[in-house]
């Protein structure tokens, strides 16, 4: 177990919703998230090279991450390695042996251990982009500013977003729905007990949300009423989520 101090995402995360399996095994919603730190100091320029590297989350940290970790966003969390396979690309080329079967290679991730993730600050770069094109206001964290109490109207509108199947993101994050595959059939001239292990389970799939009620719009998020009820950290400010 490590713990990870000032991580910043480095692209966009990856969502995927839960989904029930064939067999009744329920899989949690999870998101893959792209981040980089600071290395050690090179001895000779005294300069720190990054390291890029991918963290999940899973369940209700998950949709929280995907609401609010956008490209830069700073979080801390201790984090547990872990190694999985997966297939080897170059480029956008997916890789094949000479038996047409594809590369698989060993990746490492890592993933948050639950009610240790901190929310940190945003990119300056983002925030002075957002007040340029309108989609955030220029006073938005002068404490009891008009533009600050709008502000927090779309924090909460933020959170309370539910996931749709139907939309290609969810959040901050790019969706990609679960690869939910038939079970293989049995092979051929097995005797009939033996073929009878292979009888397909019914087939799974992904949990769909409510209809959604509040959407992305002009490059930004639009609103519902001020008295939407805010989830998680409404402020949109650092702080310790309970997950």
């Amino acid at each position: 177990m490590a713990f990870g101090s000032n991580f910043r995402v480095s692209n966009q995360p990856i969502y995927t919703p839960g989904y029930t399996r064939g067999d009744g095994l329920v899989i949690n919603q999870r998101i893959k998230i792209p981040v980089a730190m600071n290395g050690l100091k090179n001895q000779k320029t005294g300069v720190a090279g990054r390291d890029f590297f991918q963290i999940v989350a899973w369940g209700k940290l998950a949709d929280f991450c995907a609401r609010t970790l956008n490209k830069g966003r700073a979080f801390d969390a201790v984090v547990a390695p872990h190694t999985f396979q997966s297939r080897y690309f170059v480029g956008n080329v997916a890789l094949t042996g000479a038996d047409g079967q594809p590369i698989m290679i060993d990746r490492v991730a890592f993933t948050i251990i639950g009610g240790t993730f901190r929310l940190g600050e945003e990119a300056t770069e983002l925030i002075d982009e957002e007040i340029r094109t309108g989609r955030r206001h220029q006073y938005w964290n002068v404490k009891n500013h008009q533009d600050n109490l709008g502000w927090l109207q779309l924090i909460a509108a933020r959170n309370a977003i539910p996931f749709n199947a139907q939309l290609p993101t969810f959040g901050f994050a790019k969706v990609i729905l679960p690869n939910i595959q038939a079970p293989a059939a049995p092979p051929a001239n097995l005797p009939a007990q033996v073929a009878a292990a292979f009888t397909p389970a019914p087939m799974g799939a992904p949990m769909a949300g409510p209809p959604l009620n509040t959407s992305f719009g002009a490059g930004g998020f639009v609103p519902k009423p001020a008295n939407t009820p805010a989830a998680y950290n409404a402020a949109g400010q650092p702080g310790h989520m309970p997950f």
